[in-house]
Order: structure tokens, then sequence, then C-alpha cells
């Protein structure tokens, strides 16, 4: 069944289907479905501090394996990458934060920036979440964070949690 061209074209150089494509256009069509999937697919930015990047790329594999993208560039970077346009690019197009709280995260100026940050947009209203990674004193933990539910247990549940939360309205 045809998909580009539905129609019969009076010049025989037209395409009636993918299969008559250039190299050149599959290539262009195959690119724009790509970018069809990525769009739709869910998407989580994971704040971390350094120290805690195995157990963010631990959670990101389990999400990814359900059809959820997520990292982090900070910890995904490839020498030469501009980190900063890459942070702004992964924070814009995710649905979800999660917040991996440790001792040496709540020191982290950027992840105390992408708590503000989060906080600061309503698209991120009942999507900000915590997941307790290392015990962390209480007092270390800004306060609006203990107001909100954290996703708890080991890696594959809170997984599962975060799933549940992507299935809520995006606001209250």
């Amino acid at each position: 069944m045809p998909i580009v061209g539905a129609h019969l074209s009076r010049h025989p150089r037209r395409c009636s289907s993918i299969r008559h494509l250039t190299p050149d256009a599959k290539a262009k069509a195959s690119n724009a479905l790509q970018w069809a999937v990525a769009k739709a697919r869910a998407s989580v930015y994971i704040s971390t501090a350094a120290s805690d990047a195995s157990l963010a790329r631990e959670l990101a594999e389990r999400l990814e394996a359900v059809g959820i993208h997520a990292g982090n560039p900070m910890i995904d970077a490839l020498p030469g990458e501009n980190v900063s346009a890459e942070l702004g690019r992964a924070l814009n197009r995710a649905d979800a934060v999660i917040v991996l709280v440790s001792p040496d995260a709540m020191k982290s100026p950027g992840v105390r920036h992408d708590i503000q940050f989060a906080l600061g947009q309503e698209r991120f209203q009942n999507r900000l979440i915590p997941v307790l990674a290392k015990q962390t004193p209480s007092d270390t933990i800004p306060w609006i964070l203990h107001t909100l539910q954290w996703a708890k247990g080991g890696v594959d549940k809170v997984a599962i949690q975060i799933l549940k939360t992507l299935d809520l309205p995006k606001t209250a």
C-alpha cells in the first residue's frame, strides 16, 4: 500500500510508494519518522551529583527499557560537547524531573538549580520526584522536597513509581 503520493501520477518519475523514493528522500523520511517517535516518547531528566552517576545510569537504563527517555547530559556528555546547552535542551524536553537525593547532591549547586528550575515550571507540578539515593540528613534537604511524593525502594520499584507519575495529568 503506497504511503507517499497516494494518487496516480501522470509523471512516471514521481513516487507512488516508498519503494520508489530516492535514497536521499528515504533518508529524510526515516529521519522524520525517528524524530516523530522521539517526540512521542516520554522523557525524564535525572538530577544527580557526580558521585551518584552510577545509580542515575542504572535508573535511566530501567526507564529506557520501558520506552521512557531518561538521562542527564552532565553524566552522559562526551568530550567537546556543550554541556550547558545540552542541559537546557534536556530540561526543556523533560516531562518530569527526578532528583537523586544524597549528601553530595544536596551540596551540589547544579542539583539545587535543577530543583529551583523545576519548581518554577508549571509543567513540572506533581512531576518533581525526589528519590533517596543515599541516607541524607533531613536538615540538608530543601524543605520543599519534604512536601513532595517521594519514589521509594529499589531501582525497579522507583522506575514503576515514575511510570505511574507520568500517567498523572501535568497540572492538578
